[in-house]
């Protein structure tokens, strides 16, 4: 069985790990949102540069200047083909090089610095196209820990059979900034850490588990220090996991006592005072973006903001490039309804657990216009839907920690891994046709790459294939994994 578990986890990384290779490779350099920005903080964090000359930056919003290499510096490489699906990056002039250091703006100076000592070291090493690929998958592996590590967690408290939830957390949008120079995606990835150790510790409340308790803490830890203003997301996840936690009624007695109630509510507060200290301390502007003038009415804002929901949710599923392109409408459709299929996998779930499904439904549809229409008045409009995903990802992690008998329904809780794993698949050849031969291209689009991306053709085509081979591998031991679950 201790076999039968490291293979499971073994080939489930393996094929994070391809994928976001994948991902990485075939999106040309800053050709996803915000990447010149969040490259040269990198480069400049790793180098020791915390802070440097205010100046105005990309879109007219608030940056500093860093001194970086050269062959960092033409942060406009992506505009001849970003707004246009049919053209390919064969556009663009090649990557520059050169090693001597020259002063280049960021807007996303004034992020929190974890992610940004981590990945951008990488980009020393060969300043210029590889270096940009090596922070990338820098990024990539950070990502993969965190859903390895949730992964870990789910197979060694009986949910070996269910790692299909973490690919519907970790959407097509979500893979997508993994393959980038873009802190989002690990973001994500401990979100979705601090969500699963978080129901697990609290659904065994006095249980031994130093795993789980170092787990909630790194969650947390990072959740709180890689993107600004993270607090609010912490404080919400947390709401609804103390919402749900059938432990609730006992967190009063906890705090005389090292349970994992405490283990929580001291984990939580961690990643809540890290996120808050750095916003009120590290960030003199508090400008989180905006992407239209400011001004108007708190209402109208919020109505404004409103009428966006239907484009925010749709943007939780996949939302590529420069926010130019949706992934194909049977994305969403497998996604939701893997979603579904979870929800009646479980017969019979608790009221607290229903209230609190109901209340991540209601803050999905409500948040963006509450926390959007409040600041568009002083900073624009520029929510994105993606912004939800730390907190919706709570949504399918309840429904595979939760509920009180497991459904001897064998196809539903079999077809989850393979709707999630359909939808990453053709999210990823879709954007793959869009830039190596355009939208309008071939069907077959293997057949005329027009553009070779960062490794040549054939690295594109070896690491789509590996990640074909191992997404079939995880299919595979999850059918497994369901049949012996139901025996038991």
């Amino acid at each position: 069985m201790v076999a039968n578990k490291r293979w499971t986890l073994t080939i489930f990384a393996a094929f994070l790990l391809c994928l976001g290779c994948s991902w990485a490779l075939l999106q040309p350099p800053y050709g996803i949102s915000d990447e010149p920005a969040h490259a040269i903080k990198a480069l400049a964090t790793s180098n020791g540069q915390l802070r440097g000359p205010q100046s105005v930056g990309q879109f007219g919003y608030n940056s500093m200047e860093y001194q970086v290499p050269s062959a960092y510096s033409s942060i406009w490489h992506f505009t001849c083909y970003s707004g246009d699906v049919k053209a390919t990056p064969v556009c663009a002039p090649p990557f520059p090089n050169g090693v001597e250091e020259i002063g280049v703006t960021s807007t996303a100076a004034e992020y929190p610095p974890a992610y940004y000592a981590i990945v951008g070291a990488f980009g020393w090493i060969n300043p210029g196209q590889t270096g940009l690929f090596l922070m990338r998958m820098a990024t990539v592996i950070l990502f993969s820990f965190f859903i390895t590590l949730s992964a870990k967690l789910l197979i060694n408290n009986g949910y070996a059979h269910r790692l299909g939830t973490l690919l519907i957390c970790a959407t097509p949008t979500v893979l997508s900034f993994s393959g980038a120079v873009n802190p989002f995606s690990p973001e994500v990835g401990a979100s979705i850490l601090y969500w699963t150790s978080g129901l697990l510790l609290l659904k065994s409340p006095t249980s031994k588990s130093s795993g789980l308790i170092a787990s909630v803490y790194i969650g947390a830890f990072f959740f709180g220090t890689i993107r600004p203003a993270s607090f609010l997301w912490i404080l919400i996840s947390m709401s609804a996991i103390l919402l749900v936690s059938p432990d609730f009624r006992a967190l009063v007695s906890t705090f005389r006592k090292r349970t994992n109630s405490l283990h929580f509510l001291m984990s939580s507060a961690l990643g809540v005072l890290a996120s808050i200290s750095w916003y009120l301390f590290g960030m003199q502007t508090r400008n989180l973006g905006g992407g239209s003038p400011a001004g108007g009415e708190l209402l109208d804002n919020m109505m404004t903001s409103f009428h966006q929901t239907p484009s925010y949710l749709r943007q939780i599923f996949g939302f590529f490039g420069w926010t130019t392109f949706y992934a194909p409408t049977p994305v969403m459709f497998l996604l939701l309804l893997a979603l579904l299929f979870l929800f009646f996998c479980n017969r019979r779930y608790r009221k607290a657990e229903i209230i609190g499904l109901i209340c991540l439904l209601a803050f999905l549809f409500a948040g963006p216009a509450v926390f959007e229409g409040a600041r568009a008045a002083g900073s624009g409009f520029g929510f994105q839907g993606r912004y939800l995903i730390p907190v919706a990802v709570g949504l399918p992690i309840v429904l595979t920690v939760g509920g009180q008998k497991i459904n001897k329904n064998l196809f539903l809780t079999a077809a989850i891994p393979v709707l999630a794993i359909t939808s990453h698949l053709i999210s990823l050849s879709h954007v793959a046709k869009r830039f190596l031969v355009g939208l309008d291209g071939p069907f077959f689009w293997p057949s005329e790459i027009e553009w070779s991306g960062f490794g040549g053709e054939m690295a594109i085509l070896l690491s789509i294939g590996m990640t074909l081979v191992t997404g079939l591998l995880v299919v595979v031991n999850q059918v497994l994994q369901t049949v012996e679950a139901e025996a038991i």
